[in-house]
């Protein structure tokens, strides 16, 4: 009853959008809790089987069509996914959309990740909070400015687990 009701309100009431990401967001944190606890997968099917209040987008950045499906896939029960190949793509979505993650490359044609970047956090300030960056060439000044923004990165290639973790890690923030 309660999930029908946040459902109801967060349609009706713009306002409301809000606290039903962060009730979607507590939900995942209890199910992720209970998947690393011996001997509650039941517990954790049902929990599963509840509705979702609230549908996260994700925006994944990345010229490289191989890499961008392996994170969609690694990605794909987290929430609603868009696509774009290069910077300025990225930041068009990113002005049309909210995106409670952005996993964005770095060497791109057009307009590399961290323009995007830049670009994303003059118009919107908060979003630095939402960004993950994954490189295959993290030269030594681009890792001075992720350490300098405190931005978390990951180097390609990367383990599936770290990129889930890292993801979820942002997904999961308040």
């Amino acid at each position: 009853m309660f999930l029908y009701v946040v459902n109801s309100l967060k349609r009706t009431t713009p306002e409301f959008r809000y606290a039903a990401t962060k009730i979607q967001s507590h939900k995942r944190s209890i199910e992720l809790f209970f998947e690393n606890i011996p001997y509650t997968h039941d517990v954790v099917l049902k929990l599963k089987t509840l509705p979702s209040v609230w549908n996260e987008k994700i925006l994944i950045i990345e010229d490289e069509e191989s890499v961008s499906e392996l994170i969609q896939e690694i990605l794909c029960k987290e929430g609603k996914i868009d696509v774009a190949f290069n910077g300025v793509e990225g930041f068009q979505k990113i002005k049309e959309n909210y995106y409670k993650l952005i996993i964005s490359d770095i060497d791109m044609p057009k307009l590399d990740g961290l323009a995007c970047y830049s670009q994303a956090v003059e118009k919107f300030p908060q979003i630095h909070k939402r960004f993950l960056f994954l490189t295959g060439n993290a030269s030594t000044e681009t890792q001075s400015f992720l350490r300098d923004n405190q931005l978390p990165f990951l180097t390609k290639p990367s383990h599936i687990k770290a990129i889930r973790d890292h993801a979820l890690q942002i997904l999961l923030k308040p």
